[in-house]
């Protein structure tokens, strides 16, 4: 230290070593899209906009759309196949595996994959996970941790879902899971490590829902590493509305409440003419 009292020299160090550690990290998200709601799905599946549209928002909600795969990830981790005299790489992502053909030059670097809910919550975000699903959630069967994945506060957390109409797609949807986790570790192990929850939310029925939940449960070990990682592994069971039904009911509510109107408006005239008869 040059011409300054050591002592408080010392003193601004300290402080600004304890700023240093208390600051909140900020995670990096490439190709994120801020949004304050869940309900635009990327796909048009009626189903699942009905799924994103019951699920809760909050501010501080990042979506990111897709997860890249670049070219030297496909070198890197895939093994080179001539098919066709084209290239593929096929890549062993856990129990499943997927071929992909190599960019034609010029065409572009990157697949991407584009899971339904990839999403991150800030630091201001103050709800737990169990809100974000308290309308969508009407069963649900825990795959990994226990019953209390519901209490976890989301801020600084990421949660990763896929969306299947018929419950006989849970497995498949598992699958996905694992190669969109694969991906995640070894290309932004940040965003990997903040995971806090993934699952699959399904339609079908009940009955269809416990049966593969079960089927699940036995080959859950046997999926990949990946996913045996993340602190809590769900299923959730969210039957479909019908809409159209939805909209016909609220119509005969309104047409009952018009006559109870008109009831009511009827009520009052006579009430007028029995006080006009009294006077």
């Amino acid at each position: 230290v040059h011409g300054g009292n050591i002592f408080s020299n010392m003193q601004l160090a300290r402080r600004l070593l304890c700023k240093v550690h208390f600051a909140p990290k900020v995670l990096h998200i490439p190709n994120w899209v801020p949004i304050g709601h869940l309900d635009t799905p990327t796909s048009k599946n009626f189903f699942e906009q009905q799924v994103f549209s019951r699920l809760d928002s909050s501010e501080g909600i990042k979506k990111i759309p897709e997860i890249p795969l670049s070219f030297d990830f496909l070198k890197q981790y895939g093994k080179s196949i001539e098919k066709d005299n084209k290239t593929y790489y096929e890549v062993q992502f856990g129990s499943s595996s997927r071929q992909f053909q190599a960019p034609r030059q010029g065409k572009g670097d990157d697949i991407v994959f584009t899971p339904d809910v990839l999403v991150y919550f800030g630091e201001d975000v103050v709800e737990k996970l169990g809100f974000l699903f308290r309308d969508v959630n009407h069963a649900d069967h825990v795959l990994r941790g226990d019953e209390s994945w519901g209490q976890f506060h989301l801020a600084g957390r990421t949660i990763l879902f896929e969306i299947t109409e018929p419950a006989e797609g849970i497995q498949k949807k598992l699958d996905q899971l694992q190669r969109y986790l694969f991906v995640l570790k070894r290309t932004a192990p940040e965003m990997y490590k903040s995971l806090l929850c993934v699952g699959v939310m399904c339609n079908g029925t009940m009955n269809d829902f416990w049966v593969e939940a079960k089927i699940a449960e036995a080959r859950f070990a046997k999926i990949g590493h990946e996913i045996q990682e993340i602190p809590f592994v769900v299923l959730i069971w969210t039957p479909h509305r019908n809409i159209f039904k939805e909209i016909g009911d609220l119509r005969t509510k309104f047409d009952n409440l018009s006559t109870t109107v008109v009831n009511l408006s009827t009520t009052v005239v006579n009430l007028s003419t029995t006080v006009d008869n009294l006077s």
